[in-house]
């Protein structure tokens, strides 16, 4: 995962990786939209991933990286999209 964030606008983007194993298989097929935190049409793929990861050790690093940002996009390759 990385968080790359625009200077200007401090827009930034949450970014995923492919399919790295069997494993996440589950996520990458899913193409539904679906709720999450409040948004709608939220890729089910997606929320899958940041679901998941808001269990790992690294999500606090993620969350005070997100706090600074003025919007958010999750991008990335081979979650269902």
């Amino acid at each position: 995962i990385l968080v790359a964030q625009q200077v200007d606008s401090l827009e930034c983007a949450l970014v995923f990786t492919g399919t790295n194993h069997f494993g996440e298989l589950g996520s990458s097929v899913k193409q539904h939209l679906t709720g999450y935190c409040g948004f709608d049409q939220v890729h089910a793929g997606y929320r899958d991933e940041v679901w998941q990861l808001s269990d790992h050790a690294i999500w606090p690093q993620v969350t005070k990286k997100l706090a600074k940002c003025s919007g958010v996009r999750c991008v990335g390759h081979s979650l269902g999209g």
